[in-house]
C-alpha cells in the first residue's frame, strides 16, 4: 500500500490549500468550509500577534494544523490515537499519513505530534502545569462523555481571554457534551458563535 498521491489531491474549496507536501483525497477535506468564519474570528484574537501556542486535539490528516501554522505566528501541540488513515479510491488501496503531511512543521519544530488519547495527553499537560495555551480546538471523539472530558480538561490549560472553538456540534450526541461544558461552566466563559462550530472565549 503507498501514500496517496499529490497528483491526485483534491480540496473542497480553494479557501485554504496546503503546500505541496500534503497529500488528501476530496472526501477528507473536512476542514476548507471553516476558513472564512475562522480567518474573521482568529484574527480578532491573534491578528498580529507573535510567540503563540496552539492546541488540537484530533488531528486526523492534518489540515487543520497547516492552516494554524500556514496563518499564524504559532507553535502547535496536535493529538490524535493513529497517524494513518487507510482508504480505497477506484479499486486501489492507499494511506493518508498525518505526519507526512506534518513533516515541514515537525522538522522546524514548529509542531509537535501526540500519538496517544487526549485523555493521556491532557492529564500529563494538566500534571506539568507549564503549558498554557492561546488557542484550543476541540475536534477528536464524539462521544459525549469524552468531549465533556475533553473541555474539562482543556480548560485549565488556556489562557485568559483564550479562544476554544468545538468542531460537530450537530454530529450525534456530540452537542450534550458541549452542552454540559457550556452549562457548567457558564460564568467563566463566553459563547460567541454556535452553529456546527461552537466558539467560546474564557474570562
Amino acid at each position: 500500500m503507498k501514500r496517496y498521491p499529490l497528483e491526485l489531491t483534491k480540496f473542497n474549496t480553494d479557501n485554504y490549500l496546503p503546500g505541496g507536501h500534503f497529500t488528501n483525497t476530496k472526501s477528507r477535506d473536512w476542514f476548507s468550509t471553516n476558513v472564512p468564519n475562522w480567518n474573521l474570528v482568529l484574527n480578532h484574537f491573534f491578528g498580529g500577534k507573535t510567540d503563540l501556542r496552539f492546541l488540537e486535539l484530533g488531528t486526523h490528516v492534518g489540515m487543520c494544523s497547516n492552516y494554524l501554522l500556514d496563518t499564524y505566528d504559532c507553535t502547535l501541540d496536535t493529538v490524535d490515537v493513529t497517524d494513518r488513515v487507510e482508504i480505497e479510491e477506484n479499486g486501489k488501496q492507499y494511506y493518508l499519513c498525518t505526519k507526512s503531511n506534518l513533516q515541514p512543521f515537525l522538522d522546524n519544530d514548529r509542531c509537535k505530534f501526540f500519538r496517544q488519547s487526549t485523555t493521556d495527553f491532557l492529564l500529563l499537560a494538566n500534571i506539568d502545569g507549564n503549558v498554557k495555551y492561546d488557542f484550543i480546538y476541540i475536534d477528536a471523539s464524539h462521544e459525549p462523555d469524552d468531549v465533556l472530558s475533553d473541555a474539562v480538561l482543556s480548560f485549565e490549560l488556556l489562557k485568559s481571554d483564550g479562544l476554544l472553538i468545538f468542531d460537530d456540534y450537530g454530529w450525534g450526541d456530540c452537542a450534550k457534551g458541549i452542552d454540559g461544558f457550556i452549562d457548567a461552566y457558564d460564568k467563566k466563559i463566553e459563547v460567541f458563535d454556535k452553529n456546527w462550530q461552537v466558539f467560546i472565549r474564557k474570562y
